[in-house]
């Protein structure tokens, strides 16, 4: 079973592209040495580039330019870059069935985001690393990677206090892996997993800002998702 591709939504749009350099020639038709800046430019297009092209299906045409973006970013150091392509690629690679290669791009991302302690792609290549195992009909290993990316989700949610912009964006994502986690749990008959999962998600944002409302001096409380014996006394109340 085929499930929908989550793109690296927030990382992926906060990529800013500074523009296309041109290329500046000597009077002896040299190209001179792109400075810093401009090489961040092009490879910034480049990973742009192929954020279209996969919104529009050209998904073998988006790899190849993120692929290329992937080695620009190595060349100037860019290690949030570099987890970055290699999840998109790991996209990519989801949406044209070869999912062993979706697992291992996603892998690679996955460790660079530990190596450099960025949380927030930490969960999103837990989520895509879950996608791709699910795809590949391995629900029990897409299940655990899924349920670590909703706790750090979680986790950061925690960390923002009363930002509740933020915690909205990230609750977003959040819904996604939680989707994802019920189809894991469900195909394999884990219904009240799957029950709690449903329930873990339901308007958790809204809660938290109804919560933050009532109590001000509590701001940064912490809500917990109930069980499935607490959704069953709620039920019959």
């Amino acid at each position: 079973m085929r499930l929908s591709a989550q793109v690296w939504s927030g990382l992926i749009a906060g990529f800013l592209v500074v523009g296309l350099p041109g290329g500046v020639t000597g009077l002896a038709g040299v190209a001179i040495a792109q400075t810093v800046e401009e090489r961040q430019a092009e490879t910034d297009r480049l990973f742009q580039q192929g954020i279209q092209q996969y919104r529009t299906s050209q998904f073998s045409v988006a790899s190849k330019s993120w692929e290329q973006a992937l080695a620009l970013y190595r060349k100037i150091g860019d290690r949030q870059g570099e987890a970055i392509s290699f999840g998109n690629l790991g996209l990519a690679y989801d949406s044209l069935s070869q999912f062993q290669r979706a697992i291992a791009f996603q892998e690679q991302s996955l460790e660079i985001a530990r190596e450099i302690s960025d949380r927030r792609g930490e969960a999103n290549s837990l989520n895509n690393l879950g996608l791709a195992l699910q795809n590949l009909d391995r629900p029990p290993e897409a299940e655990q990677q899924l349920l670590v990316a909703a706790k750090i989700y979680e986790s950061i949610r925690a960390d923002l206090g009363d930002n509740d912009a933020n915690k909205v964006s990230i609750f977003e994502q959040q819904s996604t892996t939680y989707r994802q986690l019920q189809k894991a749990q469900i195909v394999q008959n884990k219904t009240t997993a799957a029950l709690e999962t449903a329930e873990r998600g339901r308007a958790r944002a809204f809660v938290e800002l109804l919560h933050r409302r009532l109590n001000p001096d509590d701001p940064n409380a912490t809500i917990h998702p109930p069980n499935l014996a607490q959704i069953q006394r709620i039920a019959q109340a």
